[in-house]
């Protein structure tokens, strides 16, 4: 059984944490040679989160977990040891030293506050685009080839140009106008004509005798690729889609496109995932195009030295343990069941209302500096 205050199973999670930051992993203990400072104690350091979860707004989270324990324990064992690795990785890497790496981190989760939450209840909705797309990334994580996604993950994220980039095209007028009009070329436009866009870059992308001047011909009609911003986003492309990078998209693209078929509609994982998309674009409940426009502080983040070297370990460390990788997997697709999912979703969203992104952060920064765990644990330090 797991804890069942609200207390209590953050503490545990604490608990991961300080055991990845004192000893466990194969990591080193600290040896800090100086007086522990005055420190926030845990309860009020997450205080915001301690709340939503007392109020019993997480209630799904609490039972899915249950249930996970009780038919999976090997999955719940995987999902700690993933979280372990990731955080003694990240300690090794340079939080030892400088901690406070992880604050501009938490600075730009919190402008994605609303977003996230707001994505989180979209995708909850029992819908049968929302359905699809939760069968689909379920699919993708059991069915594509080991390491693809952290792979292409990996990919995208060390590539700060390409960020910057989506975020320039992203504040042209024209783009969002012509993509969400789009005709399929049987008489349909919108999001007929969005997800036949898609279908065809991707059949592209596959096809063995791709050059990245296919995929240029493809939105020469519909967009002027030889001017800023969308020149930029083309340059960052051609190397996205080039050499072993263009292997890297494709292990994924091809899955998605040949593996995944989603069983209620029969749709590719190709057309899902494309009309989620449209339908975030167009949802008057999401915002997802103003956040977009406002990558560049992301790609700012992603181009500090020791922000690379801190997630560049994680990153390393996921791509080359298939077993680790492997663990986790059962844990993640047993919390994206349908009879799951939506609560889940729906509880994950409470929380980061209440702020739990930036006060996680801030506690894990305390973690890893100079607060001890004793003393945030402590009654009496304050």
């Amino acid at each position: 059984m797991l804890p069942r205050t609200a207390t209590q199973t953050l503490t545990t999670l604490l608990c991961a944490w300080v055991l990845a930051g004192c000893g466990a992993e194969g990591t080193d203990a600290p040896f800090v040679e100086r007086e522990a400072p005055s420190c926030v104690r845990f309860d009020d350091a997450i205080a915001s989160t301690l709340s939503t979860i007392e109020q019993g707004k997480v209630l799904q989270i609490e039972i899915a977990m249950e249930a996970l324990a009780a038919e999976r324990g090997d999955a719940v064992e995987g999902l700690l040891q993933g979280l372990l690795a990731i955080i003694a990785e990240m300690w090794q890497a340079g939080l030892k030293e400088h901690p406070e790496v992880l604050l501009p981190v938490g600075a730009v989760l919190h402008d994605f506050d609303a977003l996230i939450a707001s994505v989180m209840r979209f995708l909850a909705v029992e819908e049968p685009t929302q359905l699809d797309a939760r069968e689909a990334l379920s699919s993708m994580i059991s069915e594509c080839p080991q390491g693809s996604l952290t792979r292409l993950v990996a990919l995208v994220v060390t590539r700060p140009d390409l960020i910057r980039a989506l975020s320039e095209s992203a504040n042209d007028p024209a783009v969002s106008s012509v993509l969400l009009s789009l005709s399929d070329g049987s008489g349909q436009s919108g999001e007929e004509g969005f997800v036949a866009l898609v279908r065809t870059a991707v059949k592209a992308i596959n096809n063995r005798n791709f050059l990245v001047t296919d995929l240029i011909a493809l939105v020469e009609p519909l967009f002027d690729v030889s001017q800023p911003p969308l020149s930029t986003l083309v340059s960052e492309f051609v190397v996205l889609l080039t050499g072993q990078n263009l292997e890297i998209v494709r292990a994924v693209t091809r899955c998605v496109d040949e593996t995944v078929v989603v069983g209620q509609s029969g749709q590719t994982g190709t057309e899902t995932l494309a009309r989620l998309v449209y339908r975030s674009l167009t949802d008057p409940s999401l915002d997802v195009v103003s956040p977009v426009q406002n990558l560049s502080p992301t790609a700012e983040l992603l181009e500090d030295p020791m922000t690379q070297a801190v997630f560049g370990a994680v990153l390393a460390r996921l791509l080359e343990d298939d077993a680790l990788r492997e663990g986790m997997k059962p844990g993640v697709r047993f919390l994206l069941r349908p009879d799951y999912s939506p609560g889940i979703l729906l509880d994950l969203a409470q929380l980061v209302d209440a702020g739990i992104l930036a006060e996680l952060v801030t506690l894990l920064v305390d973690v890893m500096g100079e607060c001890a765990p004793s003393h945030l644990l402590s009654e009496g330090g304050q």
